[in-house]
């Protein structure tokens, strides 16, 4: 199934499971991103932003073109996470 992580941020770092399970950071980032992969059943899928300056991130999991979880920071944290099992 294939699996795509999304972000949105002014400036942000980006922390995620990869297809092999692997914890991956992305620092630095500004703007749209996203990454995608083939998934398997059971597998464990995680995407989390951290903005620098508290402003708003927004995280998205889809599955299949469907989104299966949407979060959004709140303006004073600058951080949100979500996570799923396939």
């Amino acid at each position: 199934m294939k699996v795509e992580y999304e972000v949105e941020c002014s400036s942000c770092d980006v922390s995620y499971k990869n297809e092999s399970g692997e914890t991956v950071n992305y620092d630095g980032h500004s703007g749209k991103w996203s990454y995608s992969f083939e998934g398997v059943e059971g597998q464990f899928i995680y995407l989390a932003a951290r903005s620098f300056s508290k402003e708003k991130v927004l995280v998205k999991i889809v599955k299949n073109g469907v989104t299966i979880r949407i979060a959004e920071s709140e303006l004073t944290e600058g951080f949100a996470s979500i996570g799923d099992t396939l």
